[in-house]
């Protein structure tokens, strides 16, 4: 048995991400994410474990663990997938929904049974009903669909909730960018296979990707270390100046409802004098409350939200025919615009055009 660099380099990242998943899965709280996200872990150890044991050249001694890490590659996007789905709908995962992510695992391991099992004779005795597949490259062209599917899936998935906090897009942007880079290693190594153009040393990007994803893991923990202590990733990271608020995720949801309500039911936004110490006082809240919870929950300043009640109030009165005697500055009045520049200026950042072009479009539609 001989030692080199990249092997003592994978069994180092092997314990690292063994130290994480054991961290991850002691955790009381926020059990389902952190689970999902320690058995990730696990599996990039034991991807990495295989590949150390093919450069200190004992594979041999273990034929049964010979390329295990191919169907586990299969779990790396369901695993990512459904932890950031865990962390942002903060609901009972549909176990029926799960286990659909697990059948392309499921299926490639049945299939890869025989290959498995042939080292070990007496046991395919009782094995002979499976069919006899051979390890090829048949099952390049599913697995690449399937990774690259996950990894869109999750830029989809996390737009909306990133763009309310740049804090958050930080942790979520760098994991799912390094699940790229884990997918493009990948489909770079295979690839070479295929058209013949493999050399052994190769192999050691895999190794990077996944030892990049592992430290990565841990460092982003080290930075954001409530994340790793259970509680819930959208409140431990908050943007900056409210990491010292007392105001939570749900306190802050069920106050921005609360505001949403009011500016729809009484449209408060028409008051021109309308003002966050004003909206504050009408929700017997904090002042600072408020700004929090319009902040994170709409991603909006105070200003740009009550504007863009009043511009779309303002569009519909624009668009009404039955309202063409009213000019630009009576509606901006009537929606609570206090000068008509304040008007143009919030109508064409919300809309991309003046109030005057607005008009003239829905008249040439009707």
């Amino acid at each position: 048995m001989t030692l080199h660099f990249w092997a003592i380099a994978a069994i180092v990242a092997a314990a690292q991400g063994l130290l994480l998943a054991v961290l991850l899965f002691s955790f009381r709280e926020n059990r389902i994410p952190n689970r999902l996200l320690g058995s990730l872990m696990l599996l990039l150890v034991v991807t990495l474990v295989e590949w150390a044991l093919w450069w200190m050249h004992v594979m041999d001694r273990v034929p049964g663990f010979k390329v295990i890490s191919y169907p586990l590659q299969l779990c790396y996007g369901p695993l990512l997938f459904l932890y950031f789905t865990a962390t942002f709908e903060r609901q009972k995962m549909n176990v029926q929904k799960v286990l659909w992510h697990a059948v392309p695992f499921v299926l490639t391991t049945f299939l890869l049974l025989p290959f498995y099992l042939r080292f070990y004779s007496f046991l395919t005795v009782y094995l002979r009903w499976i069919p006899e597949w051979p390890l090829d490259h048949w099952y390049l062209v599913p697995v690449f669909i399937q990774m690259i599917t996950y990894g869109i899936w999750m830029k989809t998935m996390l737009k909306p909730h990133v763009q309310k906090n740049q804090e958050l897009k930080r942790w979520s942007v760098w994991l799912v960018n390094a699940y790229w880079g884990i997918v493009l290693t990948f489909l770079y190594y295979r690839l070479s296979h295929v058209v013949g153009l493999h050399a052994p040393q190769w192999r050691q990007l895999d190794a990077v990707s996944l030892t990049f994803f592992i430290y990565l893991v841990a460092w982003l923990g080290y930075i954001e270390p409530r994340v790793f202590a259970g509680i819930p990733l959208q409140e431990a990271i908050k943007p900056i100046k409210y990491r010292n608020s007392a105001l939570g995720v749900e306190n802050s949801l069920a106050l921005f409802r609360r505001i949403s309500e009011l500016m729809e039911k009484e449209r408060l936004f028409c008051d021109s004098e309308l003002s966050l110490d004003l909206l504050a006082r009408k929700l017997k809240a904090q002042r600072h409350h408020v700004s929090q919870a319009i902040n994170e929950q709409a991603g909006k300043s105070f200003a740009d939200f009550v504007n863009e009640y009043r511009v779309k109030a303002a569009q519909e009165l624009l668009a009404n025919t039955r309202k063409q005697e009213l000019n630009a500055i009576e509606i901006a009045y009537q929606v609570g615009f206090g000068t008509k520049n304040a008007f143009n200026l919030a109508f064409k950042k919300m809309t991309g055009i003046t109030p005057s072009a607005y008009r003239q479009g829905s008249e040439k539609k009707v």
